[in-house]
């Protein structure tokens, strides 16, 4: 088919702008049959709703394609077969509703060329791969916020990791710090005493003033004074 030949040569993004101009043409067809047409109205506005909504999925896709066609087709691969399902029901649709319009012309199509059972067959088929079209689409972004969500969740673990780090970092440093300061400071002369003191030993030292040398030294110092 054309669809066949076209997804050969363009691939994924020219089969969908494909199936959206037969889209577009389907629904010019079914416009052209005036209220006027014996038993047209309902179900001309049953399958013209049915392809504006298929339209509106088709433009979604077309949109995910133009953004990174390769990504696309690994992350939908079946997203063209479905294309190509949709396109065949389209241009069989389409033909059939051009075929009158082509014999009696526009403006004297009176009759809408297909049967009750052929409207709900094709509105059933269109339906259901719109359905799987949207599928398709939602299982995507399924896939996509997990994948998101696992990488917040490990961007965050790695956030929690780096800011202990830092905080580890900046203790040690506080630390290094504190212990400069304390090297650099003057020496406590009184604690040192206090501990001195609480350390002694009665009668220590006794055997310093006690001693001849000391006591001679006493005497001679008072002397001195004394003479001044």
């Amino acid at each position: 088919s054309l669809l066949d030949t076209i997804a050969a040569a363009l691939g994924l993004s020219g089969s969908v702008i494909t199936v959206l101009q037969l889209t577009a043409a389907t629904i010019s067809a079914c416009l052209s049959y005036g209220s006027g047409v014996k038993n047209a109205s309902k179900e001309k506005k049953i399958i013209i709703d049915q392809l504006f909504g298929l339209q509106k999925v088709l433009e979604t896709i077309r949109r995910l394609v133009e953004d990174d066609e390769t990504a696309a087709s690994s992350r939908l691969p079946a997203l063209n077969e479905l294309l190509l399902g949709c396109g065949g029901e389209l241009e069989s649709l389409n033909m059939t509703l051009e075929r009158d319009l082509g014999r009696r012309g526009r403006m004297q199509a009176l009759i809408w060329p297909l049967k009750e059972s052929e409207v709900h067959k094709a509105l059933d088929k269109l339906g259901k791969l719109q359905d799987l079209l949207t599928t398709s689409m939602d299982v995507d972004q399924t896939r996509l916020t997990l994948k998101i969500d696992s990488g917040v969740e490990s961007l965050q673990e790695q956030t929690a990791e780096i800011s202990q780090a830092m905080e580890q970092a900046k203790l040690q440093h506080r630390q290094k710090i504190q212990k400069i300061y304390e090297w650099l400071a003057a020496p406590d002369q009184v604690s040192k005493h206090r501990n001195a003191c609480n350390i002694r030993q009665a009668m220590s030292g006794s055997w310093l003033i006690e001693g001849e040398q000391f006591r001679e030294w006493r005497r001679r110092a008072r002397s001195s004074s004394s003479r001044k």
